[in-house]
């Protein structure tokens, strides 16, 4: 090897050693702030249950998507389905109403 060619050389790895260097600062850098966010969580869902805090992230990566979006309780459910039973009762009423004019009007 010459010594232009090893010079070259440890410039080379005295580069990538600089950018390793680099990437541990920012690497560390973030784990530091992963374990503030931990934290963060951690007073944030203070006393929540686990099912509790699930919801907590459903709702939080709704709202990073863009749309506010609840999820779905055992008593939301209850409340969709009842929902749903009486917009169906409604459009038969709706129904036997128009019925009933037409049977009027045709009187």
């Amino acid at each position: 090897v010459t010594s232009a060619r090893a010079v070259a050389m440890q410039k080379q790895l005295e580069r990538e050693v600089a950018e390793l260097e680099e990437e541990r600062v920012r690497l560390k850098r973030r784990v530091r702030q992963m374990s503030e966010l931990a934290a963060e969580k951690v007073s944030i869902f203070h006393n929540l249950q686990p099912e509790q805090m699930l919801q907590m992230e459903e709702i939080a990566a709704s709202m990073r998507r863009g749309k506010l979006e609840l999820p779905m309780t055992n008593e939301s459910h209850q409340l969709k389905r009842e929902k749903e039973d009486l917009e169906k009762r409604l459009k038969e009423k709706d129904r036997e109403l128009s019925e009933h004019v037409d049977r009027k009007v045709d009187e």
